[in-house]
């Protein structure tokens, strides 16, 4: 039987329900390997893409099913298929091998602006890269790569190269439900009400988070209805699924496209 539990491991999920979790511990498994060649990006730079959650339903965060099955369709793996064998490239420009653990899920994991080096892994827009297939076995796979995105400084906003949609709808990006959290509507609210830009807007949303008390816990308060509202003005105690959709909510209530990327920083 199921136990409904409010404990959690670290790790990646398809599903994100902020405050949900009462109690996160820090799980010491493997969860894969990255050998460079040609390149050795700085540590702060390595961030392994794995996810992108665009739907949100005023409880949780999650894939939003049909823009997923365009994107796939796109690359032609809208199905699952027989698992394809791996036959990695010889590529002149800088790439890496990577030995992914099993999950049971699609997704691999990249950096932005990596192109498939193998066969068995597919570009789907958003800066995602998937397998034709559920992992059940460790995976090898190869990526290539120019670059990657410089370290990120203080408040600075930095784009990232080939993260953007390919054939799904962006009007994804600032999907919000009719109802729910009023006081993070209202928040918007004043802070557009001076004719306020874009890039002043998300700096005013950092600044809130920066002096209004708030602290960084993984046994933040469990949060129930209006989640949103409950952590930005009630507990204000939480991890990075606390902060990252509560911003994505923010920014999508003032109309600017926002999602969630969900994977693993350094190695």
């Amino acid at each position: 039987m199921p136990i409904k539990t409010s404990s959690a491991q670290t790790g990646l999920s398809e599903t994100l329900r902020p405050g949900a979790i009462a109690d996160l511990t820090q799980s010491a498994e493997t969860a894969f390997r990255a050998t460079f060649f040609g390149l050795q990006p700085e540590r702060e730079t390595l961030y392994w893409r794995a996810l992108v959650l665009d739907r949100f339903d005023g409880d949780a965060w999650s894939r939003d099913r049909e823009a997923l099955l365009v994107e796939r369709g796109r690359a032609g793996i809208a199905s699952v298929q027989a698992q394809k064998i791996y036959q990695p490239q010889s590529v002149s420009t800088p790439y890496y091998d990577v030995i992914l653990e099993p999950h049971n899920n699609r997704w691999a994991l990249a950096l932005a602006g990596s192109e498939s080096a193998s066969g068995n892994v597919f570009s789907i827009g958003m800066g995602i890269s998937e397998f034709n297939y559920s992992l059940n076995s460790p995976t090898p796979y190869r990526m290539k790569i120019d670059g990657v995105a410089s370290s990120y400084e203080g408040t600075a906003i930095a784009s990232l190269p080939d993260v953007s949609r390919k054939v799904s709808s962006s009007f994804q990006d600032v999907q919000l439900p009719a109802n729910g959290n009023p006081r993070a509507r209202d928040l918007v609210t004043r802070f557009l009400s001076d004719g306020t830009t874009e890039i002043e807007l998300i700096s005013k949303i950092l600044d809130f988070y920066a002096s209004e008390g708030f602290a960084y816990t993984l046994k933040p308060p469990l949060l129930e209805q209006d989640t949103v509202d409950g952590f930005l003005f009630d507990t204000k105690l939480g991890f990075c699924e606390h902060y990252a959709s509560s911003m994505a909510f923010l920014l999508r209530e003032a109309g600017i496209p926002s999602r969630i990327v969900l994977g693993y920083q350094g190695g």
